[in-house]
This record gives C-alpha cells, structure tokens and sequence, in this order.
C-alpha cells in the first residue's frame, strides 16, 4: 500500500476572478507550489480543477508546476 496526496490546483483564482475575490497573481501561484512541494513526505497528484476562461490560466498553470517541481528534484 501506497500513500499518495492528490492536490487540486485551480488556476482561475486571480484577481479578475468574479467570484472568489482573490488576487493571486502567476508568482503567487509559483510560490504556492514551492511552499506545497517543500511540506509534502509522498507522491503527489496535481489535479487541475474547475476554472473558467481567461488569460492567465496557462501561466499560472506552468508557475504552480514549475513551482512544485523546483521542490521535488
């Protein structure tokens, strides 16, 4: 047996964001990788989750990933 920790990451929550009211901006979201990926002692799944269009998903995406990643190696 396994233990293993799914991560949901939605990358919408920016401060265009209509309904969450957040202002996370895409070195936010680089830094909320890192701080996950520095707490983290097993195999983690990144589930991107949810959202709506709008510009910035495909950066914040990438900056949660490459935030994440500089932690694991």
């Amino acid at each position: 047996s396994m233990d293993v920790k799914c991560q949901l990451c939605r990358v919408s929550m920016v401060a265009v964001d209509p309904i969450a009211g957040l202002s996370i901006t895409t070195k936010g979201f680089y830094e909320i990788g890192n701080m996950i990926a520095k707490r983290l002692v097993m195999p983690t799944v990144i589930i991107q989750e949810g959202g709506y269009p709008c510009e910035e998903l495909g950066q914040n995406l990438a900056s949660f990933v490459k935030g994440f990643d500089c932690q694991v190696r």
